[in-house]
C-alpha cells in the first residue's frame, strides 16, 4: 500500500527516530525476556511479555505525543476516535464471547452478553483515551510552532 503521509519532513523524521528507538527498546526487553523465561512460571512468563508490550506501547505513544505526531496515515479527529473506539470494542467483544464460550463451557447468550458487556466497556475507555490524546497532541502542535526557531 502507497498512503500518502500525513506528516511533513520534521515529523517524519522524528517518527523515523521514535520508530527506531522503539525498535531497540522491543528487542532489548524481549531479548531479557528470552533469557529469563527458563527461570519463570507460564503465568510470570506471560506477565513479563504482556509487561513489555505496555512498556513499548507507553514508550511509542509518550514520545509521540511530546513531539505532537498523531499518526502518518490518519487525521486527528472525531471520526478517527470513533472508528478506533468502535473496532476495540467489536474486537474485544469477539474474542471475549468466543473465550467464554470455549474456556469456560458457558452457552453462547451468557458469553455474547458478558461479551458485548466488555466490548462496550473497552470501547467507551478506547474512546475516551483517543480524546484525551488528541486534545494532548493537539495542544503539544501549537506549543511547538509557537517556539522560536535558531536561525543560523
Amino acid at each position: 500500500m502507497n498512503w500518502k503521509t500525513k506528516l511533513d519532513e520534521r515529523q517524519e523524521q522524528k517518527l523515523l527516530k521514535i520508530e527506531h528507538y522503539g525498535f531497540w527498546l522491543l528487542f532489548g526487553l524481549i531479548f531479557i525476556d528470552v533469557l529469563l523465561m527458563p527461570f519463570l512460571t507460564k503465568l510470570s512468563s506471560m506477565a513479563l511479555t504482556a509487561a513489555i508490550f505496555l512498556i513499548v506501547c507507553f514508550f511509542m505513544i509518550i514520545a509521540c505525543a511530546w513531539n505532537g505526531i498523531f499518526d502518518r496515515h490518519f487525521k486527528m479527529g472525531w471520526k478517527t476516535t470513533l472508528g478506533t473506539a468502535l473496532a476495540a470494542g467489536i474486537v474485544v467483544t469477539v474474542i471475549i464471547s468466543i473465550q467464554n464460550h470455549l474456556l469456560y463451557n458457558s452457552d453462547w447468550f451468557h458469553a455474547l452478553m458478558a461479551g458485548i458487556f466488555t466490548g462496550i466497556f473497552t470501547g467507551l475507555l478506547t474512546g475516551i483515551i483517543m480524546l484525551i490524546l488528541t486534545a494532548s497532541i493537539k495542544k503539544r502542535q501549537r506549543t511547538l510552532e509557537q517556539e522560536p526557531k535558531d536561525e543560523d
